[in-house]
């Protein structure tokens, strides 16, 4: 994740793909299946292709900020209302299927959260 300001003066959090990732999938998958086949480590009766397929559909999705981006929309959608949470917002317009763009928020991160400083009443709010 990346801290940026747009020309407009909006700070902005960037989350962006490391290139090849999407493009190694197929092979990288590939590759899987031949040491699984070859290495006779399989049980019985397990339709590989099937499996791979799933995986690789998931992987794809994943490696899709579009989606990503869409999902973070909903869920802000739903918790709007609700002061305790603040999800950023994505900015459309420079975001892409590599790229998501949103709103700055300040915050804190678990690994912060889990630190013996921070007082257990806000551990007990945030758990």
């Amino acid at each position: 994740m990346h801290k940026a300001v747009l020309k407009d003066g909006t700070s902005v959090a960037v989350k962006v793909q490391f290139p090849g990732v999407a493009e190694s999938i197929d092979s990288d998958l590939n590759t899987l299946k031949r040491f699984l086949v070859f290495g006779n480590f399989l049980p019985k009766g397990l339709f590989i292709e099937d499996l791979i397929k799933g995986i690789r559909d998931e992987l794809k999705n994943e490696c899709d900020y579009r989606i990503e981006a869409a999902s973070q929309m909903k869920v802000k959608e739903h918790l709007i209302q609700d002061p305790r949470y603040k999800v950023p917002t994505v900015i459309e317009s420079v975001s892409t299927e590599k790229i998501i763009t949103s709103t700055y928020e300040e915050g804190f991160t678990f690994d912060e959260v889990k630190q013996e400083s921070v007082a257990q009443e806000l551990k007990s709010r945030i758990g």
